[in-house]
């Protein structure tokens, strides 16, 4: 599963040749050759979902590899409606490769949290074992994030973050008192 950033014929390709079944977003422009003709997936009728369908998928070649093209009736906050473009290596059901797709959501919003609220693009470091210890280090207060998020019923750990930053300093070094039962003699 990945964005369409990911949706390349390299990893399609290597996909394909392991034996490994990705999904992927696929960009609407994306050329693939249907019933002998070379079109946009926009532009195959077929394709789009019809009725109260909400995805429908068609068999076809992108640069020679078998695909299948799955268009999916999203609607948004507003009620508006939009299709999105899936590109899958592997037979399935419509829905199938929309659930598939979905499934990847919850990790993209780990990256998002670690990414925007923890600092996860703020190491400058050039040594390989610092950056290494700053992702750690970043993965772990995500973490401690989630806890404090149960602890206080909170709905996002972004939420959680929020409520340990307005916390006074003793509160946090209580918090984190116990990290070295996990770590043994080795301190975070």
């Amino acid at each position: 599963m990945a964005d369409g950033w990911f949706a390349s014929l390299d990893l399609l390709t290597w996909a394909h040749r392991n034996n490994v079944h990705l999904v992927l977003r696929c960009h609407r422009n994306r050329k693939v050759t249907y019933r002998g003709n070379i079109v946009r997936v926009d532009a195959i009728a077929e394709l789009l979902p019809k009725g109260r369908q909400m995805a429908r998928t068609i068999a076809t070649d992108w640069h020679d590899l078998p695909v299948f093209v799955t268009a999916e009736r999203r609607f948004d906050k507003h009620g508006d409606e939009s299709i999105v473009y899936l590109i899958a290596n592997y037979p399935a059901r419509p829905s199938r490769y929309v659930s598939d797709y979905q499934r990847r959501w919850p990790t993209e919003k780990i990256y998002r949290t670690i990414k925007q609220s923890i600092g996860l693009q703020d190491c400058f470091a050039r040594d390989l074992v610092t950056q290494r210890c700053h992702i750690a280090a970043v993965l772990l207060s995500y973490a401690i994030a989630q806890l404090h998020r149960r602890l206080l019923h909170l709905e996002t750990p972004e939420a959680a973050i929020r409520a340990l930053k307005q916390q006074k300093l003793p509160f946090a070094i209580r918090r984190l008192a116990r990290l070295d039962q996990i770590f043994g003699d080795v301190y975070a």
